[in-house]
């Protein structure tokens, strides 16, 4: 705890010698705070820049039920497409809002970057799911923006 005060004291001389207005926190770590109770556990987390979704819980894909907004955030039409979120035919009430994808030739597409890129390893193996309905003829996949990745039967779906 002293080297944190040293520290945050260190870190305050230099903001003050930038033009800053110097301040000063003083921790007296000698001195407990509130009494918490003990039946008080794993009812928070704080998700401090997305450390959670990003972080420590591996999601991939941002924004991946649409929920974030009514316009698709995260999400961006690739090629010929024009998206939008629709919520006129669920898929259940527990997600009520899907993506619509409309694309004029087969080059249309989405495009999600995930938290800061997409963390994937290499000899990892990954799984999608999504559930798609539509009118013609439909083929879903996925890539990456450096090759084209394969299905667990080894088919291409780039």
């Amino acid at each position: 705890m002293r080297t944190m005060a040293a520290l945050l004291a260190l870190g305050m001389v230099q903001a003050g010698s930038m033009g800053a207005e110097l301040a000063t926190i003083q921790v007296e770590v000698d001195k407990p705070g509130h009494a918490v109770s003990p039946l008080l556990f794993g009812i928070f987390f704080e998700d401090i820049n997305l450390s959670a979704d990003g972080g420590i819980y591996p999601e991939r894909v941002r924004n991946r039920s649409f929920e974030d907004a009514d316009k698709p955030e995260h999400w961006s039409a690739t090629g010929h497409a024009d998206i939008a979120i629709d919520s006129a035919q669920p898929l259940s009430p527990a997600s009520p809002r899907s993506l619509q994808v409309t694309a004029q030739d087969a080059g249309g597409g989405v495009l999600n970057v995930g938290y800061w890129g997409m963390a994937l390893q290499k000899g990892e193996r990954y799984g999608l799911n999504l559930w798609a309905r539509g009118t013609g003829a439909l083929s879903a996949g996925w890539r990456t923006p450096t090759a084209a990745c394969s299905t667990p039967a080894g088919r291409s779906v780039a």
